[in-house]
């Protein structure tokens, strides 16, 4: 390994699920240049603040499926910084590239408080595409419970990243990507420090993910209906304005108190039902019933055989 791999700090790739963190990820790990191994959550999930500082809960990372299926090693260090720090290195060992970029979506705060001079990509999809996304993925039963998720990581990232100057930031928006790609990633590789190399758009040559299409901007507009569109506006307030998308027109209503309590019944009877065609029965009953009372380590091997089926529905 060189030395510069050594020395260059992290990036981060920071975003949403469903927000095209994985297809931008195989953008630039296609570059010669730069190194974007996949989702690294776990290395900020498992780190709990103590006292002034962090520290690792190796519960997390053995409860992981990312962690458990990258072949890092469990760290031996106790302090937060230490842990980190020692799963990088072996990250970065695998490969020569001198940019290594980690994705994250999620406990913004304790990156930061690791690497407070960190640079950061920040990509952002329309919400209403995430939101009808999430339905897809089985993770939710309508456009209501749909757009949780972004707008968890959205106000993560309103809540710290004040703390972040305009020279640690690169705002990447999902649509201009598909609408001009070439555009989009030069401006993306000047921030990282790296020529634009057309190698970047054949990351469909070596994946199951197809090449970059326009079309697959805004598809909410022919595929939700108004009370959809209408739901995720107003659940999210100002943040789609301030992100750049602009209001579909549909007046956006808060749900009545008889419609929140069919959509909660809604999505618990669809994400269950999703779960129990995937899993069966009992694993999924075992791992809930495990965590009501408090005793994790009862649902451990009904969870595993979960992580492992899991596996199947990640692209």
């Amino acid at each position: 390994m060189t030395s510069s791999t050594h020395k260059t700090p992290p990036l981060v790739l920071y975003g949403a699920l469903r927000s095209g963190t994985t297809l931008m990820r195989l953008i630039l790990h296609a570059h010669p240049d730069i190194c974007c191994p996949g989702e690294r959550d776990f290395m900020t999930d498992a780190l709990r603040p103590v006292g002034n500082g962090l520290e690792l809960d190796p519960g997390v990372l053995r409860e992981s499926r990312i962690f458990l299926s990258s072949g890092l090693s469990m760290p031996q260090q106790t302090n937060g910084k230490d842990a980190f720090d020692s799963m990088l290195a072996e990250d970065r060992v695998r490969d020569e590239k001198p940019h290594h970029i980690l994705v994250i979506h999620r406990r913004l705060e304790n990156l930061l408080r690791l690497y407070p001079d960190i640079r950061i990509i920040h990509l952002v999809r329309d919400p209403r595409d995430v939101a009808r996304s999430s339905i897809g993925m089985g993770w939710a039963g309508s456009t209501w419970f749909g757009i949780d998720h972004w707008i968890r990581t959205e106000t993560n990232w309103d809540k710290n990243s004040a703390q972040l100057t305009e020279d640690q930031v690169f705002f990447l928006r999902y649509e201009d990507l598909l609408q001009t790609p070439t555009k989009t990633l030069t401006r993306l590789c000047a921030f990282v420090g790296v020529p634009y190399d057309p190698a970047m758009l054949t990351f469909s040559e070596s994946s199951t993910y197809a090449p970059l299409d326009p079309k697959l901007s805004e598809q909410w507009r022919h595929k939700q209906t108004e009370g959809e569109v209408s739901d995720v506006e107003y659940k999210i307030g100002d943040m789609l304005t301030q992100r750049g998308y602009t209001p579909s027109g549909v007046n956006p209503r808060a749900p009545s108190l008889m419609r929140r309590l069919t959509l909660t019944m809604q999505d618990k009877v669809f994400v269950w039902r999703v779960r129990l065609k995937r899993f069966g029965l009992v694993d999924p009953v075992v791992g809930m019933v495990s965590r009501r009372i408090g005793l994790p380590s009862l649902g451990q091997s009904a969870r595993a055989r979960m992580r492992e089926k899991q596996k199947k529905y990640l692209k």
